[in-house]
């Protein structure tokens, strides 16, 4: 939802027009609505694995999307369009660790979730990378 008017007002998405300007803003907002919960829909097959494995990606990805993720980050990115003073590093650095950031983190944590070990590694890891994505988006 971020590439709509209200937020980042963004035209293009990967060299392609983004949804709200290929068709029009319901349908973007219905096509992100779609698209997160087929994620949730997905991650609950059974097929995928044990439910307790299920559950724990399930949770893990409503925090990376949510109000301590993605949401979160993107909520700061508008407030800091109409700050009066500029964000500090350490502000920025937060900023950005929501956002995409969140879900690159979570896509690297929900490999190991399904391989059932730790999920560290691949965290700091992804914490970084999703950072440097931020960072040159």
């Amino acid at each position: 939802h971020d590439d709509m008017p209200c937020m980042d007002d963004d035209d293009l998405r990967r060299g392609l027009p983004t949804v709200h300007r290929k068709w029009d803003e319901c349908t973007a907002v219905l096509a992100g609505d779609a698209l997160q919960t087929l994620a949730f829909e997905l991650l609950a097959d059974p097929a995928l694995g044990p439910a307790e494995v299920r559950i724990r990606l399930v949770e893990t990805l409503a925090r990376a999307s949510g109000a301590e993720g993605m949401v979160l980050g993107q909520a700061l990115d508008i407030a800091a369009e109409t700050a009066a003073v500029p964000l500090t590093l350490e502000q920025i650095t937060h900023l950005q660790a929501g956002k995409t950031g969140a879900l690159i983190r979570w896509s690297a944590e929900a490999g190991a979730i399904l391989g059932q070990a730790d999920t560290g590694p691949l965290r700091r890891y992804a914490t970084a990378l999703g950072l440097a994505f931020q960072v040159a988006d």
